[in-house]
């Protein structure tokens, strides 16, 4: 027999006086109190040989008296009927027949369907608790990763090996280090070219950041690459680390990475070939990172791509490049290794691509599931802003325009174009009359760019990262009765989970993610919200209207 808590039992027994002809034991009948006075709102849950009743009280707004709704869980039948308590007993508003009395037994409390054709006989009622209903959801007074944790310091783990690859060089064993004359250290790389050849193993590394002693478990994960050309850089250059530190500080787990450079100038197909050793490496820090995501902390969930220059080419391409769509050059043939097969993608929640350029438009389709965030100077004499061929600051106005015919990629505002035409999300911001830096003039004077720059990303990213809805899918069991679930396909990292219901009561729980809900025939309205905290602190709601 199920045991009411004793001050829910006492209250009733201050409510309720059911005076029945014929009881063998006065003892157990209710008397009659200031239903005012006591709160008695709750669901009331009866088995019985054929059938479940559930009884749902609520004040009624005299204060005297308690309306009710007595309903049944069977099959089609999920009839409310209304009812109220009349003197000594619970009746029918429609034609005053009794529809339950109550008695109580030491701590239990019984009740009796006199009217039904149930046995005459008392039947335990249990009070539904409903811990879940009191599950409280706390945002924080800030929201996390749209600003700085409160006193945060970052933590930087240097030179994790992900991965090891036959390749030219990688970041600081690079011999082009110097980046002070552009110019010089391009001539000087096509006047020395790499053979494949010379390909040697390479530990490749990265190095991450994330944010000290923080309270939560699971972060999103930014992967970085540096710019260079694929020739030159390092995951510790230019504007790097002070980017990182700052994603870190919102609450990020940040990791750049080094990936192989140079390529042979004797090989017709050495941009391609270049690029894809760096998605393939890109891609293997990606996973390497997602199968030790409780070593570093990481919801594998909420994973983002970002780079710069040649860094955003790897980005972009790694996010989009699918086993079929890998380029035919990457095979072997007599003077070259087949460079083999492209690492599984990671779903991406965004790509943030800085002066970025992609090799060929068809490798965004329909069926990529993609979102961008694009950032590139109008000017770019780097990589163009549209599309053409690299360097035309080197090859001058005439043979760029004739290599281009050759040698092509496209930049940012073909790749916003391709995202429209083919209904993917993508945001671009243009830089007029800027170059490849961002962040200088034409003149060689320093701009606020990379501030504009900073702003849209951490806005981006946390859009990206609170505008995900929870799925709620329904299953009817009644004419008035259904179970609910979180999609948990779509939404994996579930930390706390609220469900508030209008209209109805919570009969049933599985899991945080399922509930039974019986609703009222006589609610105007009925519907239910969900409040969901991911693993990774971010607040989500949806509501579903029945």
């Amino acid at each position: 027999m199920n045991r009411l808590p004793f001050n829910i039992a006492f209250s009733i027994l201050l409510v309720f006086t059911i005076f029945i002809t014929g009881c063998e034991n006065q003892d157990e009948i209710l008397e009659l109190s200031d239903i005012a006075d006591v709160d008695l709102e709750g669901l009331y849950r009866v088995n019985t040989p054929s059938e479940v009743f559930y009884l749902q009280v609520n004040k009624s707004s005299g204060g005297a008296s308690s309306s009710a709704y007595c309903f049944t869980d069977k099959g089609s039948s999920c009839d409310s009927i209304a009812v109220t308590f009349d003197g000594s007993c619970l009746v029918s508003v429609k034609n005053n027949r009794t529809i339950a009395l109550f008695k109580t037994k030491g701590d239990d409390l019984l009740v009796t369907f006199p009217d039904s054709n149930l046995p005459n006989k008392a039947y335990p009622l249990l009070k539904i608790e409903a811990p879940w209903k009191s599950v409280i959801i706390k945002t924080n007074i800030f929201p996390r990763y749209l600003h700085s944790l409160p006193n945060v310091q970052v933590a930087i783990q240097e030179d994790i090996i992900y991965d090891n690859q036959k390749g030219f060089y990688t970041g600081p064993s690079s011999p082009y280090t110097s980046t002070s004359d552009f110019n010089k250290l391009i001539t000087e790389i096509l006047e020395n070219p790499i053979l494949e050849k010379d390909v040697v193993p390479l530990d490749l590394k990265l190095d991450l950041y994330h944010p000290r002693n923080d309270v939560i478990v699971k972060r999103p994960l930014i992967v970085m690459a540096h710019g260079g050309a694929f020739l030159f850089g390092d995951k510790q250059s230019s504007f790097i680390p002070m980017l990182a530190n700052n994603l870190a500080g919102r609450g990020y787990v940040v990791a750049s990475i080094n990936y192989r450079l140079g390529a042979s100038f004797l090989e017709p197909a050495l941009v391609e070939r270049t690029i894809y050793r760096a998605v393939q490496d890109y891609r293997s820090a990606t996973r390497f990172l997602i199968n030790n995501a409780n070593l570093y902390g990481i919801d594998t969930t909420s994973v983002f791509y970002m780079g710069h220059s040649a860094g955003a080419v790897t980005a972009l391409t790694a996010a989009i490049m699918e086993q079929h769509e890998v380029y035919s050059s990457t095979g072997a043939n007599l003077f070259r290794d087949d460079l083999g097969p492209i690492p599984l993608n990671t779903q991406t929640k965004g790509v943030v691509s800085l002066s970025g350029a992609i090799t060929d438009l068809a490798l965004i389709d329909h069926d990529d599931n993609v979102n961008m965030l694009l950032f590139h100077g109008t000017d770019d004499d780097v990589v163009p802003f549209h599309s053409g061929m690299p360097f035309e600051f080197i090859t001058g106005d005439l043979l760029h325009r004739l290599g281009s015919s050759l040698i092509k990629i496209y930049g940012s505002a073909a790749i916003e174009e391709r995202m429209r035409e083919v209904n993917l999300p993508c945001k671009l911001h243009a830089f007029s009359n800027v170059k490849h830096d961002l962040n200088v003039n034409v003149d060689g004077t320093s701009n606020n760019n990379m501030q504009i720059v900073y702003d849209a990303t951490i806005n981006y990213l946390y859009e990206r990262l609170t505008d995900t809805k929870p799925r709620i899918t329904e299953h009817k069991t009644g004419k008035n009765s259904a179970i609910y679930a979180l999609d948990w396909e779509e939404l994996i990292s579930v930390g706390e989970v609220k469900w508030d219901i209008a209209g109805g009561a919570i009969v049933s729980q599985s899991n945080t993610g399922e509930i039974e809900v019986c609703w009222f025939t006589n609610a105007l309205n009925k519907n239910l919200h969900v409040t969901v905290k991911t693993e990774s602190g971010i607040i989500l709601k949806s509501r579903k209207e029945v």
